[in-house]
C-alpha cells in the first residue's frame, strides 16, 4: 500500500505551517536569546542529509532506477517526497537567517558550516550532473560513483545524522531558562511534535522497502533512517515543549510568591510610620 499523493501534500503544507509560529516569534521579538543556534544547526545538518539522499535517488538515478527508496522510474509521489524534505531544509535555514542581530558571527559560521556540508554531501550529485554519460547510463565509472555515495551515506553519514537529531535536545534544553521559554513558540513545538510524528509514520508507506524479512539494520540503512530521524525530531520537540511549559510555570509561581512578600513589606513600613512623621 502506498500513501496517496493528497495525503503527502497535506503533510507538506502542515510541516510548513508548524514552523510559522517560531519564525513569527523571531521576527516579533527581535531577540533569539534562549534559542540555541547549535540546536537549529544540528537539525539543519540532518535535513541536509535527508534531502541530499532523496535528490540522489530521485534525480541522479532517475535514468537507471534504484533497488530501494524510490519507484522505477520516480513517480509524482517520489517528487513530493523530495519536496517535503527540501521544504524542511529551507525552514531550518530560515530559522537561522531570521535570528536577529547580536550573534552575527555565530550565524555566519553556522551558515558557512551547513553550506560546506551541503556541498560535500552533494558532491556526487554535482559530479554526476557535470559528467557526460555514455549511451549506457550505468557505465563502470558511474557504478563506482553510486557505490561510493550509497556506502558513505548508509554506513557513515545517516547514522551520524540520527545521533545529531537526538543531540539537538541536549543543545536546546539548557538554553530554556526562566525567561528562555519565551524564545521558543509553544504552539510551534506542539505542532511540530504532532506533524513530525505523523510524517514519521507516513514515511513507512512513502518509500520502497528493501524486501521482506530484512533485518532492522538493513532496513535502517536503506530507507529506515528517514522515518527514524523524523520520529527523533518529534520526540525532541515534545520534550522541549514539556521543559518550556514546566519552567514557565515555575517562573510564574516564583513571581507570584514574591509579590505577596513585597506587598507585606510595604504594609509593614506604612504601619510602623509615626504620626509625627506625617507632619
Amino acid at each position: 500500500m502506498t500513501l496517496p499523493n493528497a495525503v503527502r501534500i497535506i503533510l507538506l503544507v502542515a510541516s510548513i505551517l508548524s514552523f510559522i509560529p517560531q519564525l513569527r516569534l523571531l521576527l516579533v521579538r527581535r531577540d533569539s536569546s534562549g534559542l540555541s543556534l547549535y540546536y537549529v544547526l544540528l537539525n539543519l545538518l540532518v535535513s541536509i542529509e535527508l534531502v541530499t539522499v532523496a535528490a540522489f535517488f530521485v534525480i541522479t538515478l532517475a535514468d537507471v532506477g534504484s533497488v530501494t527508496f524510490v519507484n522505477e522510474p520516480p513517480d509524482s509521489g517520489d517528487w513530493i517526497n523530495l519536496a517535503q524534505l527540501a521544504v524542511i531544509f529551507l525552514l531550518f535555514t530560515l530559522t537561522i537567517i531570521f535570528s536577529p542581530p547580536g550573534r552575527g558571527r555565530h550565524i555566519a559560521a553556522a551558515i558557512a558550516l551547513s553550506t560546506l556540508y551541503l556541498v560535500i554531501s552533494a558532491a556526487p550529485i554535482i559530479a554526476d550532473a557535470a559528467t557526460p554519460h555514455d549511451q549506457h547510463p550505468y557505465d563502470q565509472d558511474r557504478k563506482w560513483l553510486i557505490a561510493f555515495f550509497e556506502g558513505a551515506h548508509a554506513f557513515l553519514l545517516t547514522p551520524v545524522t540520527t545521533m545529531l537529531a537526538a543531540a539537538a535536545l541536549g543543545a536546546q534544553a539548557p538554553a530554556i531558562g526562566p525567561d528562555g521559554a519565551r524564545a521558543l513558540s509553544l504552539e510551534g513545538l506542539a505542532a511540530q511534535a504532532v506533524v513530525f510524528a505523523l510524517l514519521a509514520l507516513s514515511w513507512l508507506w512513502r518509500l520502497r522497502w528493501p524486501g521482506p524479512g530484512v533485518m532492522f539494520a538493513t532496513w535502517y540503512q536503506c530507507v529506515g533512517f528517514v522515518p527514524v530521524d523524523h520520529a527523533v525530531f518529534a520526540v525532541v520537540q515534545a520534550v522541549l515543549l514539556w521543559i518550556a511549559v514546566r519552567r514557565s510555570r515555575q517562573s510564574a509561581t516564583a513571581a507570584s510568591e514574591r509579590e505577596p512578600l513585597i506587598r507585606g513589606e510595604s504594609h509593614r513600613v506604612a504601619d510602623d510610620s509615626s504620626p509625627l512623621d506625617t507632619e
